[in-house]
């Protein structure tokens, strides 16, 4: 029985390989008739025993490389089985060259390998376009992939159709091939059949993204669908993909968090909605990506994809703040005027007064620079303004990070490129959820504290500090829709006036007519700043250099005019200030 099951699938596999490779094969009946006859067993794996070795190509992806990873683990699980995998440059091959061998050597190659059989599979489908192949040949079984994308396609093929039996075993010269293009294939259908929806009034970002989709359709299909606005006097067609808030009833989509979205497919609708437009954007990509992956096997019935962000966040330190005890606090106690949201406000405009400090990175004198425990330790401690760094995530999530690279500030060196990790130290290749696995360090050590997000930064400055908003990727951001949904969602709006200015203040204020307390702090805002002689203090970079970031560089840099101190030492400042300065009387 198990031969006649594996025979049927031979059949099945090679029929399956006709219809989406376009080759000729043989009449699957004489095929099974033949290989009845003929063909091996290859036992891979049954319980408590592995036959095979396991090789993966040096050079892969980081995302096939976890799913190729967890298929390991999954075979060692289920079969009570410790495998181990190798590189296929391991074996003194530097220089790659095609390594042959018989068919008593049992290896099962994930990927571009070296070896004869992966090789020749390579050049076989070297026109398949985007796709995969899955064969058992001289003792091996090939897992190949038109790029990284497909290869995890093909992992998850094989996980999900063979790991099912009590045995994983293959017939000789069993092929399977999947392409994404293949006759009734769901991007076939999407590209050919469906139009994209974009909301009339969207902001540039949703625009964008719904351009940026018809394009990535092309690219992999060869048909570009229609892009159109949701004009109600439209005629509205059958299939449709719906990105962000369009006037659609299945766009109207609650509970989706600022960072989160959903990609819903559903009776010819496809919804790619957003909590905000870069969650949107996201969204946009997953699914493409989902479609690659071959996750998305079919339009039929309904299927849902969530990623929700703010249930990796929801221990954060954003969210428990009265737990936090700084490592100072047994030393210092900042008096009660210093950490007043209204002093502080009022102080950032006046022309006379006591000094105000902007603590760049944070508190760094106790905790890793960009660091959510060294913000909150510096609002605590009564900073004025706090600098921060943003940067993107490859899945466009906003991070705090002053270098484009990982190396400097995280323990990235010990845990590149192992468990499925990229092995870039670029932050933009890395996902959120990856970043999550890194520790920022602290005086050269690793220490506990995580990459934080914008989001989770925006909730302990608001109502409490202002935001020096240092955006290292400003051309990827807008700050009247990317930036300004953020604010509002984390009630943080207020803490911008001192990096944007009243007019940024002013314009957020007309995104928003219903918010009448950001009103109230607006107008207040223009009364402080019509004041005679006042205005935003900014502060000065140079003088740390000029005259040293200590307490006589900030009194020489204070008498040269200078009323906002840059500082790395916002310790030591907030306690000069609490022994030598006054609160500033509000008017």
């Amino acid at each position: 029985m198990k031969l006649l099951k594996f025979l049927t699938l031979t059949a099945a596999a090679l029929l399956l390989f006709s219809s989406c490779a376009g080759d000729n094969v043989e009449d699957p009946a004489e095929t099974t008739a033949e290989t009845e006859q003929t063909a091996e067993i290859y036992t891979v794996a049954s319980s408590g025993v592995c036959n095979y070795s396991f090789i993966r190509a040096d050079v892969i992806g980081s995302d096939a490389l976890k799913k190729t990873l967890d298929l390991r683990r999954s075979i060692e699980e289920k079969f009570g089985v410790l495998i181990k995998m190798e590189s296929d440059w391991s074996r003194d091959n530097k220089e790659n060259k095609t390594v042959e061998s018989t068919s008593d050597v049992h290896e099962v190659l994930f990927g571009n390998t070296n070896r004869a059989e992966s090789r020749a599979v390579a050049e076989e489908y070297k026109d398949l376009g985007y796709g995969y192949v899955i064969r058992a040949v001289n003792g091996k079984i090939v897992i190949w992939g038109t790029e990284d994308g497909a290869l995890a396609a093909a992992l998850n093929y094989f996980g999900d159709t063979f790991l099912e039996s009590e045995t994983l075993e293959f017939p000789e010269g069993y092929t399977y091939v999947w392409s994404l293009t293949g006759e009734g294939m769901p991007l076939t259908v999407i590209a050919n059949e469906y139009t994209v929806i974009c909301p009339q009034r969207a902001v540039k970002r949703i625009w964008n993204a719904s351009d940026m989709l018809a394009l990535r359709l092309s690219e992999l299909s060869g048909t570009k669908p229609k892009v159109v606005a949701d004009e109600k006097d439209t005629d509205k067609t059958d299939k449709e993909i719906l990105v962000g808030s369009t006037d659609r009833a299945e766009s109207a989509i609650d509970g989706i968090g600022y960072m989160d979205y959903v990609i819903r497919v559903k009776d010819d609708k496809i919804v790619l909605f957003g909590g905000s437009p870069l969650a949107t954007q996201s969204a946009v990509e997953k699914f493409v990506s989902l479609l690659k992956d071959g996750t998305i096997s079919t339009l039929d019935g309904d299927f849902e994809y969530k990623s929700n962000y703010h249930a990796l966040i929801a221990d954060s330190l954003a969210f428990n703040i009265e737990s936090f005890v700084p490592v100072w606090a047994d030393k210092f106690t900042p008096a009660a005027w210093m950490t007043d949201y209204e002093e502080k406000l009022y102080a950032l405009t006046a022309p006379s007064g006591r000094m105000t400090a902007d603590s760049h990175r944070g508190d760094v004198q106790n905790y890793p620079e960009n660091s959510l425990p060294g913000i909150l330790s510096a609002i605590m401690m009564g900073a004025d303004v706090i600098e921060i760094d943003i940067r993107l995530t490859k899945d466009n999530i906003m991070v705090l990070m002053h270098d484009a690279s990982l190396k400097r500030t995280t323990d990235w060196s010990a845990k590149a490129g192992k468990n499925g990790l990229p092995s870039s130290d670029k932050i933009e290749d890395w996902t959120y959820e990856q970043l999550r696995e890194l520790r920022l360090l602290y005086g050269g050590k690793t220490s506990d504290c995580i990459i934080p997000t914008m989001y989770e930064a925006a909730l302990l400055f608001a109502g409490r500090s202002q935001i020096h908003f240092d955006c290292k990727v400003a051309d990827q951001l807008d700050q009247n829709s990317d930036i300004f949904l953020l604010a509002e969602a984390t009630g943080s709006k207020e803490s911008f006036v001192y990096y944007y200015g009243l007019s940024v203040m002013q314009k957020w204020q007309s995104l928003n007519k219903d918010d009448k307390e950001f009103s109230d702090f607006v107008k207040k805002m223009a009364k402080y700043l019509a004041m005679s002689g006042h205005g935003l203090r900014k502060r000065n970079f140079e003088m740390i250099e000029k005259h040293g970031d200590h307490i006589e560089g900030w009194k020489k840099a204070w008498n040269e005019g200078y009323k906002m101190t840059f500082t790395n030492k916002i310790y030591d400042f907030c306690q000069y200030v609490a022994a030598n300065e006054k609160p500033i009387q509000l008017p």
